[in-house]
């Protein structure tokens, strides 16, 4: 589960840090706040790892220029993600650590080259590992810093009577120098740190980040099933930042006889109660979702704006595998009240499985319904938290809500701020 993030000259952000993020996390605040903003460096951060390169125009950032605060290039952008331990995870590290480990931390910096300055892994919030790369032919340099970890592993080593020279701060690893430079790129160094003792808690640490970074997902405000024929080339991973992939991913799921499809038709019948049956039909290799109703067959693309733009979020949210985090922006689009209960309701059944939901919003019903569920006790309020970005002299702040308590208070703070 991600539990902080962290970013310098992101945007409209010139430093801020969120921290102790739950189960379902939220962000309200004005229009152009910033709110999509934090969403957005995360799910970069996710991209850059899994491409192995910085591409800002991937996705429709813009170019650096466009991205660093006040549009000012000689900034350095700096974006950081902790998160949560399993107790599997926390079982295999504890071997190099030595104690307890509740959180690991990934914090990158950027130069206007989009390469990677700097790359650091904090292990509960000690600084742990550097990689620091040198401009021009000078090399790259891996610090191990003086930690918790240094200290159990320089134990583990000096039984072993391979310790190398070291100074007294910090082990440093001088590495030849590499131009291509993207994230937990040390892995092009692989040959070289292999002669060094430490090389294991290295893979393992930047594995397990890798992996906490590739179970996030994303769903852009701007999604919805846009075209009427979606190709069967290959079969998607997922549906998409648009909800591009979603017809397809589904004609897949209905093939293969996938139980979660079951899932989604059951969530989409709950937002629309005249719809009998979800079916994926081929129109010259092509797919097209539509729905049987009562009265006639209606495909999605015609169906109305609600229908259309919840589709990808019920269907993302099911897809995740268990532990995952979902990020999205404003989930409520075009969607009836009763419809925001029970896109909240998934929302629960996500985080009983171990799923995070991370989400923007405007909307004063979908935040009333979860004070609802807590008063209720269908939801432990330390399971939710909610952030208001404040804009004050042009400098955006995000300040939780804490009005848990009070409905009229928790309604009237809401009801100012959206």
């Amino acid at each position: 589960m991600l539990t902080e993030i962290e970013l310098k000259n992101f945007k409209c952000y010139e430093n801020i840090k969120i921290t102790d993020l739950r189960n379902i996390t939220v962000f309200i605040g004005k229009n152009n706040a910033g709110k999509s903003a934090i969403l957005q460096a995360v799910y970069f951060l996710r991209q850059s790892i899994s491409n192995k390169r910085f591409d800002w125009d991937e996705d429709n950032f813009g170019t650096y220029i466009d991205i660093v605060y006040k549009h000012e290039a000689d900034r350095n952008i700096e974006i950081s993600c902790a998160f949560a331990v399993t107790k599997g995870e926390n079982d295999h590290l504890k071997k190099y650590v030595g104690d307890e480990i509740s959180h690991i931390k990934y914090s990158i910096l950027l130069n206007k080259d989009s390469m990677a300055d700097k790359e650091t892994i904090f292990v509960n919030g000690i600084e742990t590992l550097v990689l620091e790369h040198q401009k021009g032919t000078n090399p790259a340099n891996l610090l191990l810093k003086k930690s918790p970890l240094r200290e159990n592993l320089e134990n583990l080593i000096i039984k072993k009577g391979d310790i190398p020279k070291r100074n007294d701060d910090d082990w440093v690893v001088s590495l030849s120098s590499y131009s291509m430079v993207y994230p937990f790129s040390w892995g092009v160094y692989a040959k070289e740190l292999q002669k060094f003792p430490e090389y294991q808690v290295i893979e393992d640490l930047k594995n397990i980040l890798i992996n906490k970074f590739r179970d996030i997902y994303f769903i852009s405000d701007r999604r919805g099933i846009n075209t009427a024929l979606s190709s069967l080339d290959k079969e998607p991973e997922n549906v998409g930042i648009w909800g591009q992939n979603t017809s397809a991913k589904l004609h897949y799921l209905h093939a293969d006889r996938n139980q979660i499809f079951d899932e989604i038709e059951k969530w989409i019948k709950k937002i629309d109660s005249e719809i009998q049956l979800l079916k994926t039909p081929l129109r010259g290799g092509r797919t097209t979702i539509e729905f049987e109703t009562l009265v006639t067959d209606v495909n999605l693309l015609k169906s109305g704006y609600g229908l259309n733009t919840v589709f990808p979020v019920i269907m993302q949210s099911l897809l995740s595998p268990d532990g995952s985090t979902i990020l999205i922006e404003e989930p409520e689009i075009h969607l009836h009240r009763g419809a925001q209960d029970t896109l909240f309701a998934l929302f629960l059944k996500c985080i009983q499985d171990e799923k995070q939901i991370i989400f923007t919003t405007h909307s004063l019903d979908l935040n009333i319904v979860m004070w609802k569920s807590i008063q209720t006790h269908v939801f432990d309020k330390k399971h939710a938290k909610v952030w208001n970005i404040n804009s004050e002299n042009g400098v955006r702040k995000p300040e939780e809500i804490k009005s848990w308590e009070n409905f009229y208070n928790w309604r009237k703070e809401l009801k100012d701020l959206v």
